[in-house]
């Protein structure tokens, strides 16, 4: 991760592909994704990629500003979170459960009452610990 240097390529990026297909000063969207409940965006400096969630869909969304790719993939019937995993690939919320991408069996379940609680918004702090909440 290079701080600012990766903030300022995403800009400048964006900023030319709305900048191409507008008159300046024009906003658009680079993906009308649909997305019911879109959540936690977070941009992902090693593949150069923004992934956020459709919380209702439970639906992994990742969109690749230098070639346009985009995908979505189905994981849950509902999502809270998606954050960057500590040895790369995604790590994602789904009831009180906290799961990564590829795996089948959660890597930690948070105790409480999965009828009424689930995982919503996470982060990592300076050191890569994994923080949420339940709601």
């Amino acid at each position: 991760y290079r701080g600012n240097a990766d903030v300022d390529w995403l800009t400048s990026r964006l900023r030319a592909l709305l900048m191409s297909r507008r008159a300046p000063g024009t906003p658009r969207p680079l993906w009308a994704a649909g997305a019911r409940h879109p959540e936690t965006p977070r941009w992902l400096a090693a593949t150069r990629e923004l992934v956020f969630i459709d919380g209702l869909a439970g639906e992994l969304l990742r969109l690749r500003p230098d070639d346009g790719t985009r995908s979505r993939t189905r994981v849950a019937d509902e999502l809270g979170f998606v954050v960057a995993g500590p040895g790369g690939g995604l790590q994602y919320g789904t009831g009180l459960a906290l799961h990564a991408t590829g795996t089948a069996t959660p890597l930690a379940v948070v105790p409480g009452d999965a009828a009424r609680l689930r995982l919503n918004d996470a982060g990592r702090d300076d050191r890569g610990y994994l923080w949420t909440g339940t709601m």
